[in-house]
């Protein structure tokens, strides 16, 4: 069984944990880079801005060919109890007809289960299966590493 990872990460913590899932699965890395400048204070002003005018957001890659993939995994920090915008634009982007889909989101305040519901609706509403959902917080790079750990290990029979 193929598997990609398909993730964005400002801040490394989304990124760290798709490193973890590709060691443990052999999977394929398909980061996601948002072209639009997002660090920041002005990264929340711009980003509310953004969805409450329903804008896209220019990504790198534009497209990602998972035609060949059994398995898809699915990243994305939470802002304001939301998906990043590279993550709802991949999405927008892609069919995930007949492909089985993990979803995870990292966090470091709340908002990780509304922000799961969001990317969930996305994926389903381009044809995708969801078979697991978690959720990785912490600030402490230790815990943090431990709390990715564990999750993927409740993973191995997905």
């Amino acid at each position: 069984m193929k598997s990609a990872v398909i993730y964005y990460s400002r801040t490394g913590k989304t990124r760290y944990v798709a490193k973890e899932i590709e060691k443990m699965t052999d999977a394929t890395d398909m980061e996601i880079k948002d072209l639009t400048n997002r660090s920041g204070i002005s990264a929340y002003i711009s980003y509310a801005m953004d969805i409450f005018d329903n804008k896209i957001t220019y990504i790198e890659p534009k497209h990602v060919d998972i035609t060949d993939y059994d398995k898809i995994y699915i990243g994305t920090p939470v802002w304001g109890s939301n998906v990043a915008p590279a993550i709802f634009e991949i999405i927008n982007r892609t069919d995930f007809r007949c492909k089985d889909v993990v979803t995870y989101v990292t966090f470091k305040g709340a908002g990780e289960i509304k922000a799961l519901d969001v990317l969930n609706n996305l994926v389903r509403q381009k044809g995708g299966n969801i078979i697991k959902s978690f959720a990785i917080s912490s600030s402490d790079v230790n815990e943090f590493t431990f709390n990715t750990r564990r999750a993927l290990k409740n993973l191995e029979n997905y």
